[in-house]
């Protein structure tokens, strides 16, 4: 794994040793930001399931103005950290031990606004239905935000009230599928 573009590119990127992750590849990661914007200057990120934090640091390598990442594994988070380091963005970021929903209630009951979202989970340990209907995203996001969700290939994401698909792409296994946050249709 490395750091494909920007102020880091080149840079490589450790995943935590005990396996608990499925890092991105550098070939989904590269898709993602091609089907994104080019110009990421300015944006707040948050990388919901940070794993060992490939995408948040590449959006803050890409201009991105904050990253802050989450992850419920410690030591997901010492490779987040480390990774953060190696690339000199620690200034850039915060890190948060926590699981998702702990996470969406500390960040929306903390001011945290967000312009990116990556969602990247465990594949089959996660009730979609459940993380995209979270009542936290209103205060969370910006009108016209988006969610960039990394699934495996045979689920089939449906934006919950608010959202709205933007894109899909398979990518062998998994899948890609964009959302993007419309304040005012979350049906309230």
């Amino acid at each position: 794994m490395r750091v494909i573009s920007g102020k880091a590119k080149g840079r490589r990127l450790k995943a935590p040793e005990n396996g608990a992750v499925r890092p991105t590849s550098d070939k989904f990661k590269e898709a993602v930001f091609n089907i994104l914007w080019h110009n990421l200057d300015g944006l707040k990120v948050l990388d919901l399931f940070a794993g060992s934090g490939g995408l948040g640091i590449e959006a803050l390598s890409r201009g991105a103005e904050k990253a802050v990442f989450v992850d419920k594994n410690r030591k997901c988070l010492d490779s987040v950290s480390e990774n953060l380091r190696v690339c000199d963005l620690g200034e850039y970021a915060e890190v948060f031990c926590m699981d998702y929903r702990r996470a969406l209630k500390y960040l929306s009951g903390h001011g945290y606004l967000f312009d990116l979202v990556f969602l990247d989970p465990p594949y089959h340990e996660i009730d979609w239905n459940e993380l995209l209907s979270c009542s936290e995203w209103r205060e969370l996001l910006e009108n016209e935000s988006i969610l960039v969700v990394e699934h495996d290939s045979s689920i089939h994401i449906e934006p919950s009230s608010g959202f709205e698909k933007v894109d899909e792409r398979r990518y062998g296994d998994s899948s890609l599928t964009i959302l993007e946050w419309k304040k005012g249709s979350e049906g309230e």
